[in-house]
């Protein structure tokens, strides 16, 4: 069943050969010159840390009973899935902050500050990475702060609308 109407006159052209990377990997000397821009997270991380702080400003402010004890959420929203194996030992332990649900594949978690000093480290950290990315100055931070995307206090405002969810 020949069809003359799907003749291809030319077919030399048009046909380029493709060569597969062994492994998918990049190619490593291309990856080194090219060192990624963490200057829009840092700026954004810059955003988060002043919304976190001045919500929970605005929480304190408006407390009307006396608790004896309260605690507070934060949501993290990563990169890509979170690892629970891998990485939550090391997020309970370097930063205090313990899972308490996971959400979009694991993407979106929120996580109960279970230590405040260590929660203090965990904000220096990102205030480390700010610094480096944005003033250029060579300081160290946890390089498991880069896996972040965002955060936020999780606010009743978010827990009245997971309610209704």
């Amino acid at each position: 069943m020949a069809k003359s109407h799907l003749y291809f006159k030319n077919p030399s052209e048009g046909v380029v050969s493709y060569k597969a990377r062994q492994g998918g990997m990049g190619n490593s000397i291309e990856d080194d010159e090219n060192e990624k821009n963490y200057v829009p997270i840092a700026n954004a991380f810059k955003r988060y840390v002043s919304n976190y702080n001045s919500a929970i400003q605005h929480r304190i402010d408006n407390r009307n009973l006396r608790v004896q004890s309260h605690f507070d959420l934060i949501e993290l929203t990563f990169q890509g899935s979170f690892q629970q194996e891998k990485y939550q030992a090391h997020y309970i332990q370097a930063f205090g902050l313990v899972p308490v649900r996971f959400t979009l594949f694991n993407k979106k978690i929120l996580f109960a500050i279970e230590n405040r000093l260590k929660f203090k480290h965990f904000f220096q950290q990102l205030k480390n990475f700010i610094t480096k990315y944005t003033n250029g100055t060579n300081v160290d931070f946890d390089g498991k702060i880069k896996f972040i995307k965002s955060f936020k206090l999780f606010s009743s405002d978010a827990m009245y609308g997971d309610i209704d969810n």
